[in-house]
């Protein structure tokens, strides 16, 4: 055996018998060796010399919360050495400590990094699970994009459908002194109507509020066959007919997620030039003050200036909202109503270093922006995973120009981006750099927000100018915020392993969905009301929390009584009783609390870690349902600095979470932190009593049921404590869509014990920039010996005239092995189907040219189909996870249309007989399902593989098959 230095410890200095120093680990008096004061070099322990005699050891089996808080993620516990030395005066002194170490055998490991997630010593040949170059682009075949707000989806992008624009312009505030009116000019027939979608990008940078017209749109209307129209989220340009074309002004057709629309019962206008609309729900809606919308008004008096993008102006209520109309006349009887929480989200390349960039583009609580692989990668028992990525977890900014009011101190500096919006609100901290004019260098507080680009601070040194010299690389950090949270790992809504950044703490997270809440719930199509039988819901829930219902992820927005709760997005499946439902529950350790390095120069590395700076953060785990999770970081040397274990054998219920097979991910999340109250408060009560505050700002705004507090303390760091100062039915102040904005909710009311607390206030909207992706599986990736499916139509009576033989899917629901639709099992399907081959036969036919068959993924006019699975005795009986279908709705034409067409060939011509061609499609990427799983097409359901068949002369008689493998993740 062999001596170990122990490097982390708590020193409590003492007379003789009183001073104490606790290690982790179990360790038992003889495997003590030696104690050193390194500071004055005296001797506090020797195992060797009876002048320690005396000296105790204890071992206790838990955390110490202040000084070994997540120390059992690692270890057993920790042991308390009591020193027969006096230690007195020594406060402060490092020490020097060595112990046995209690393996029984000579460990090699030729450095930190020598071994796997098996802990096996790194010589077998690992294999990459993933090609993540974004030199080029987004990779929309590999990775998927999409926005949510408190889990509504809203929009989506059609890939390859791209429309040829010639103009773009904006009407400034000649339509609306609130909104630009946007006008898109194509070169040829768009074919869009108003209520479709299109996706916008790249617009002139220089147009002030040039990014308020960038992103995905609902279209107000379209004046000819090759015009349209949509409202900007905010004030674009400075004049009307102002130019937003560039050459790489790109607009895609989009569509409105399945379900996604809010059921409003009724409107009412106040009669005022502009408006105020309050619509009214059914049940509560869940929706936030400033959270974004889209409103299409049917009918109704001027109805026209109700519809296009708002803002939720005010909650009066649980079941109603309010939102400000445009300007221009009264709305009058506005009424049938479709309402969409609209995701602001953009992703955007980096083409000048091959990154990718992501950004939610509101302050909104409840906002999501998500970047996550297609593919679900297999874990493989008795192997790990390793995935890294190049990461900038703070946004950083180019600065166009600085300029002061004055010289002195306190002197308003406003600050203006080059060309990006900031996401900044009052109060966030930034950091100005490469300024050479003295005095502008330094960290300050954001003072006012003047535009999406501009915004100021107040000097705290005198300054050499009022116009400020501008370095080679003028870079504003920004430092700190609350309300945002920018993650990255191996993750996806329910379960999975992630680095978090909330603007002050880097933490290091899991995710799992494996504790089951008591009795049954009965959830009704399209509804956000939740029954339960047995539940104890008051007990076990908060708003705020998610749960998983039939795979699905939903919010807790209200929790009514032990029996009812409302949810958000509402239920998409069909009306069931007697569903289990699942609790997400995170793990959550601040980078003060790593226990292995915290990174932060105190470690046994020394690297302290800048989130400002670009970092390679990787994680390695095994599963099994009890294995552990490396967390680690590229040190000072660029060698790995393991950060943090968490060990799950010995310490769960059950596995730490439900599956091995995970997604990387990447996202941006409005939506934490949250917690419960420990005691009912008044309606004047100053004080929130809550279970943990650890994750709390020093200040902010909270929500309780449907009202807002402001607090400005809290009476303690962690743990339990009170958020203290608080003013009762406060307003939110945001910097939304080009303007500032006060939003309001409910007046101050009593609250019950146990209601959530959600932290709504947002000091920035950040960017997440990443920069390729890589994922390892040491020991390589072995794939299974498993069925060759199958399914072929035949006696098909072939012309010139193309006919889709059958359109094929992931079914987007499972359990035990059976397929259903959305909502009819209780998991999303995961799994991948691996295209093998296709094949085509003609028989005799009149003058039969060759026979040309079409693969198209996604077809763009795929309306529906009545799917079958493949385990009926009449299609062979197959465990297959897929569904087919021969009778398929198409919104135009007879047969499918791109979409986007993944392969095609010419088969044989024949006169006589038979003939057979084959194509193999070994080559072609893996068909998935939708990361929010669905009953359409991608990315609202699964991928949909349509099969188009014809001649290319005569008539004939064709039979065709297609063969595919699945990995069933």
């Amino acid at each position: 055996m062999s001596k170990k230095l122990i490097t982390k410890y708590v020193f409590t200095p003492g007379i003789a018998g009183a001073g104490t120093v606790a290690i982790p680990g179990r360790h038992t008096l003889e495997k003590i060796l030696l104690i050193t004061n390194v500071t004055t070099n005296t001797i506090l322990y020797n195992f060797a010399s009876s002048t320690y005699t005396g000296t105790t050891v204890t071992f206790t089996a838990a955390n110490d919360s202040t000084n070994f808080p997540t120390l059992t993620q690692r270890e057993d516990g920790y042991t308390t050495i009591t020193l027969a030395v006096t230690s007195a005066g020594m406060t402060g002194h490092k020490l020097q400590i060595f112990v046995e170490d209690t393996v029984k055998h000579t460990q090699i490991k030729p450095w930190d990094f020598g071994t796997d997630a098996i802990e096996r010593i790194r010589v077998s040949n690992p294999q990459s699970m993933i090609d993540a170059d974004f030199e080029y682009g987004l990779q929309p075949t590999k990775w998927a994009g999409y926005g949510t707000v408190r889990g509504y989806p809203s929009t989506y992008e059609l890939p390859a459908v791209d429309l040829t624009v010639s103009a773009i312009t904006t009407d400034f505030t000649t339509t609306s002194s609130s909104n630009s009116l946007i006008t898109v000019t194509t070169s040829t027939t768009h074919g869009i109507i108003a209520g479709n979608v299109v996706n916008v990008s790249g617009l002139a940078p220089g147009i002030t509020g040039f990014s308020r017209a960038d992103g995905t749109f609902i279209v107000f209307d379209a004046p000819t066959i090759t015009t349209l129209r949509y409202f900007a989220r905010g004030v674009v340009g400075v004049s009307n007919g102002q130019s937003l074309f560039t050459d790489t002004t790109l607009i895609k057709r989009g569509d409105l997620y399945s379900g996604a629309s809010i059921p409003v019962a009724s409107a009412a206008s106040n009669g005022a030039n502009p408006s105020v609309i309050t619509l009214t729900f059914t049940n509560p809606h869940g929706l936030i003050p400033g959270t974004p919308l889209h409103v299409n008004v049917a009918s109704g008096t001027q109805a026209a200036l109700a519809t296009g993008p708002f803002l939720v102006q005010s909650v009066p209520s649980l079941t109603t909202l309010t939102y400000t109309a445009r300007t221009g006349a009264i709305v009058v009887s506005p009424a049938t109503i479709t309402l969409f929480a609209i995701s602001n989200s953009t992703f955007n390349h980096r083409p000048a270093d091959g990154g990718v960039i992501l950004a939610t583009k509101t302050p909104t609580y409840g906002a999501s922006v998500v970047r996550q692989s297609k593919k679900y990668f297999r874990y493989q028992s008795g192997k790990g995973f390793l995935w890294s990525t190049g990461t900038l977890f703070k946004p950083n900014y180019d600065t166009q120009s600085v300029t002061a009011s004055a010289t002195i101190i306190g002197s308003t500096i406003t600050v203006t981006t080059d060309s990006i919006d900031h996401g900044l609100q009052i109060g966030a901290t930034i950091e100005l750099t490469g300024i050479t004019t003295s005095g502008y260098n330094g960290t300050y507080t954001v003072a006012s927000i003047t535009s999406d680009y501009q915004f100021t601070v107040l000097a705290t040194a005198a300054l050499g100018n009022t116009t400020a010299v501008l370095g080679i690389s003028p870079k504003i950090y920004v430092k700190a915020w609350h309300g945002a949270s920018v993650r990255a790992g191996m993750f996806d809504e329910q379960n999975g392993l992630f680095w978090e950044f909330d603007g002050t703490n880097l933490s290091v997270v899991k995710r799992s969905a494996t504790a089951q809440l008591s009795g049954t719930l009965t959830a009704t199509a399209n509804s956000n009301a939740i029954t339960g039988a047995s539940t104890r819901f008051t007990q076990q829930l908060r708003a705020g929390d998610r749960i998983v219902i039939r795979g699905m992820t939903h919010h807790v927005s209200g929790v009514t009584s032990d029996s009812a709760i409302n949810i958000t997005p509402d239920y998409r499946g069909s009306t069931t009783a007697g569903l289990k439902a699942s609790l997400i529950q995170e793990l959550r350790i601040k980078q003060t609390e790593f226990n292995i390095d915290t990174i932060d120069g105190n470690g046994p590395s020394g690297f302290t870690i800048d989130a400002n700076k670009m970092q390679m953060v990787g994680l390695q785990y095994t599963w099994y349902g009890a294995g552990f999770v490396d967390f680690m970081v590229r040190g000072s040397d660029g060698n790995w600095v393991y950060a943090h274990r968490m060990k799950n054998n010995n310490t769960n219920d059950e596995a730490y979470m439900r599956s091995g097979n995970l997604p990387v991910r990447y996202s941006i999340d409005n939506d934490d932190p949250n917690a419960a109250l420990t005691s009912a408060m008044t309606n004047v009560q100053t004080t929130v009593p809550m279970d943990e505050v650890k994750f709390f700002p020093d200040a902010g705004t909270v929500y309780i049921d449907n009202e807002m507090i402001s607090y400005t303390g809290k009476s303690v760091t962690s743990g339990a404590g009170n958020l203290t100062g608080c003013t009762r039915a406060a307003s939110l102040v945001q910097w939304q869509q080009g303007a500032s904005g006060t939003f309001t909710a409910a007046a101050a009311a009593t609250h019950a014990l146990n209601a959530g607390v959600i932290l709504v206030s947002n000091l920035c909207s950040p960017t997440l920039s990443h920069w390729g992706s890589a994922l390892i599986m040491d020991g390589g990736f072995t794939d299974d010996r498993g069925y060759i499916f199958n399914y072929e139509r035949t006696g098909l009576s072939l012309t010139t005239t193309r006919q889709t033989a059958f359109v094929i899917r992931l079914a987007p629901a499972v359990s035990n092995s059976q397929v259903g639709a959305l909502g009819s099992k209780d998991l999303l399907n995961r799994s991948q189907l691996l295209l093998q081959e296709i094949s085509a036969a003609l028989t005799t036919g009149t003058t039969p040219g060759a026979v040309q068959v079409e693969g198209v993924l996604n077809p763009k006019n795929f309306s529906n189909a009545t799917w079958s699975s493949l385990t009926a005795e009449a299609v062979g009986g197959q465990p297959s996870l897929a569904q087919v279908a021969t009778s398929i709705t198409w919104s135009s034409g007879t047969f499918a249309l791109p979409g986007e067409q993944v392969f095609a060939f010419h088969g044989p011509s024949v006169t006589t007989g038979t003939a057979v061609d084959r194509l193999s499609l070994s080559a072609l990427k893996e068909l998935t399902g939708a990361p929010l799983g669905g009953d359409f097409k991608y990315p609202d359901g699964s991928d949909v593989l349509a099969i188009n068949i014809r001649l290319t002369a005569g008539t004939g008689t064709g039979h065709v098959i297609l063969r595919w493998s699945e990995a069933q993740a």
